[in-house]
């Protein structure tokens, strides 16, 4: 009986003490997200806040993240805008690498204005989420396109969108955070989640919005990350069979196709973009292009050619302090492309 009651106390104590962490980090670094039943995790909607982010050298910035009614950022001014720009796109566009006014579509759409002699013209409307696969882009963009009404469309892909898309190729990943949340597209079209065990577990919200429980299992997936980048020469998945993964990447690009299109038809007849977070020339980002063309969108390729110059020959001085994604100058050189080539397209 002493026993038991050790026990219990034990248990109170420690429910009691992350309890107290959960509580510190959420009044300190509050998440930019909450859990959705229908695309697994969304932008929170009217939310505000300061974050201090490091840049690759460890210096510190600080960023004021703001969305407004419907879990979108925006920039400009409506009243006195004469064009709307959607942008939708995953940790590249909504993440709070950098203030809205500074983020790389904002960067983009005063670029555009000046270079059209009219600024303040363009005024920007993004949406999406870290993470977020062309599925779920797909759903954001049906729900809210008529109350947006934009003039220009922009979407913001990633090489690991491929995954992302692929219920069966991501499986093999070790971001369970976004695996066992995410809805996928099946080949046949059927709306499925991850049926693997612990998947309904992480889209419970004591789990899913733990934030001591996921900073658990960053941890784990950045040993896992080490093991298979030692032993296979991997980073964050396990190996898959070479017959299998060919199957897998297959089904994966004939996906990606159906969604791009579908994402292209519910913007309607508007003209309509796409960027990548990068242009390198592996594995099955080297379709991109190819795939935006036959999908009905102009891809830009400038933006992520003039980060990938600089990464190369200037030194990275443009990075947040993951090493992957852009600190306020990175979106600067990226957004300041992006609105050169766009502004040639729109002439």
């Amino acid at each position: 009986m002493k026993t038991l009651k050790l026990a219990a106390i034990s248990v109170l104590i420690l429910l009691a003490g992350i309890g107290i962490i959960e509580l510190w980090v959420n009044l300190q670094n509050p998440s930019i997200y909450k859990l959705d039943p229908i695309v697994g995790w969304s932008i929170k909607p009217n939310f505000k806040h300061t974050y201090i982010q490091k840049n690759i050298d460890k210096t510190s910035y600080s960023v004021d993240f703001v969305t407004n009614d419907l879990g979108l950022r925006v920039y400009g001014d409506p009243g006195r805008a004469t064009q709307k720009m959607f942008v939708v796109g995953d940790s590249y566009t909504m993440e709070p690498y950098a203030s809205n006014q500074q983020m790389w579509w904002a960067v983009g759409a005063k670029k555009l204005a000046d270079l059209k002699n009219s600024p303040g013209s363009i005024f920007v409307v993004a949406g999406g989420g870290g993470g977020w696969g062309t599925y779920q882009e797909l759903v954001l963009v049906r729900n809210i396109i008529q109350k947006i009404r934009p003039d220009i469309f922009v979407l913001q892909f990633c090489d690991n969108d491929f995954a992302n898309n692929s219920k069966n190729l991501e499986a093999y990943t070790i971001t369970r955070s976004q695996k066992f949340r995410r809805p996928y597209v099946s080949s046949s079209g059927d709306i499925t989640f991850s049926t693997e065990w612990a998947a309904p577990l992480w889209r419970l919200p004591v789990i899913g919005q733990s934030r001591v429980l996921n900073f658990l299992d960053v941890g784990v997936q950045i040993g896992q990350s080490y093991y298979y980048k030692n032993k296979f020469g991997l980073g964050w998945g396990a190996p898959i069979d070479s017959q299998l993964k060919v199957e897998l990447e297959s089904e994966s690009i004939l996906i990606t196709g159906r969604l791009l299109a579908e994402m292209r038809r519910a913007v309607g007849d508007i003209p309509a973009f796409m960027v990548n977070c990068n242009n390198e020339g592996k594995g099955l980002n080297v379709r991109w292009r190819e795939m935006a063309i036959e999908a009905g969108f102009v891809p830009l390729s400038g933006p992520s050619a003039s980060i990938e110059r600089i990464r190369r020959y200037g030194g990275d001085m443009i990075s947040y302090i993951d090493g992957a994604h852009l600190n306020v100058r990175g979106n600067e050189v990226y957004g300041t492309a992006f609105g050169e080539e766009l502004a040639r397209h729109l002439k």
